[in-house]
């Protein structure tokens, strides 16, 4: 069995193969997204609970719950999505993080390719600190990750399905999404984005409370503009040649002809 095994059957159960194709599809569920930021960084934006925002459409405090609003109906407010408190225990690759998530509920739904989602934290910002820390002038930074609304974070970053980008959060960050199918090897397969990201900054900082300069008026906030450019999609599907249950079947179909071939080599078949 094991001499069978070897020839027919272990190569094809160790051999990757990979499925590329491209499809589109008629619209498009909107990513979760958190925002990051690194613990023993002073020169990271220190996120505030219970003040961020979402919209889809535009910004519009007014407009309707998006969960409420019918899907189509625009702008609307998807606030409630987002995390009120800041997540505490994120650990990652030897580091400590906490974080803000935006968990996508299954309303938010692109049906047009450019429709915009707008999210916003806030932060406050110590520069005195930050520039003793590290030797220099820097705007605020935030870690982003998107990623795949059936995930957590965690679940996200641990399957390899998302990486943190780092960005100016002290400005308005526009960010397209590419739509990409994947699944890696013994993994559910699900959307890995492809990311084109531009940012425009502030022209100064509200939220600095160490400044001499001017007293701080407020939290400063991030906004981040997402939007599918086109439901164009990219598919790759990563697998083995032959599954065990293939397998399976295989050798009952191989035993039972090599018991068919025995009985007819016999004469047992030619007997009348």
């Amino acid at each position: 069995m094991a001499i069978l095994y070897n020839a027919l059957w272990y190569q094809k159960l160790n051999e990757h193969t990979l499925e590329l194709r491209q499809d589109t599809v008629t619209e498009a569920a909107f990513p979760s997204v958190a925002m990051i930021e690194r613990n023993d960084w002073t020169s990271q934006a220190h996120l505030l609970p219970n003040f961020s925002k979402c919209f889809i459409g535009w910004y519009k405090n007014s407009a309707p719950s998006c969960g409420t609003s019918g899907g189509p109906t625009l702008p609307c407010n998807c606030s409630d999505a987002w995390t009120q408190d800041v997540v505490e225990d994120l650990e990652w690759q030897n580091t400590s993080y906490r974080y803000l998530e935006f968990s996508a509920p299954p309303s938010l739904i692109s049906q047009s390719p450019t429709t915009i989602m707008i999210l916003q934290s806030f932060f406050w910002y110590n520069s005195t600190q930050a520039f003793f820390d590290s030797s220099q002038n820097l705007q605020p930074s935030i870690w982003v990750a998107i990623y795949d609304r059936k995930f957590t974070l965690k679940q996200a970053l641990e399957k390899g399905y998302t990486r943190m980008i780092l960005i100016n959060a002290n400005g308005m960050t526009a960010i397209n999404l590419g739509l990409e199918y994947r699944q890696a090897l013994n993994e559910e397969p699900a959307y890995d984005y492809s990311l084109s990201i531009s940012t425009i900054p502030a022209q100064d900082l509200v939220c600095d409370v160490s400044s001499r300069k001017q007293t701080a008026s407020g939290p400063c906030h991030t906004s981040l503009f997402l939007q599918i450019p086109t439901f164009d999609r990219r598919i790759s599907l990563q697998s083995y040649a032959m599954k065990w249950t293939d397998m399976i079947g295989s050798a009952g179909a191989y035993f039972s002809f090599v018991q068919l071939l025995s009985w007819i080599l016999s004469g047992a078949a030619f007997t009348t």
